[in-house]
């Protein structure tokens, strides 16, 4: 659907400002869909939190 091709069109694009996220992606250890959900706050300087988040939290507790 378009809604999904603009997510993972977005996670391409922020991809290539933080690599690490691509990596996390990859292995397994976050989902796009969690992914999509910091794609908004996440930058390469608190790239370890949001991302250590994004894997230890659920979905619901990443949107609030």
């Amino acid at each position: 659907s378009e809604d999904v091709a603009c997510m993972f069109i977005n996670l391409a694009r922020k991809s290539r400002e933080v690599p690490a996220l691509k990596e996390e992606i990859r292995t397994g250890r976050i989902t796009a869909s969690k992914a999509n959900r910091i794609v908004a706050v996440l930058k390469t300087d608190n790239q370890k939190h949001w991302l250590g988040v994004a894997a230890s939290s659920s979905k619901r507790k990443l949107e609030k």
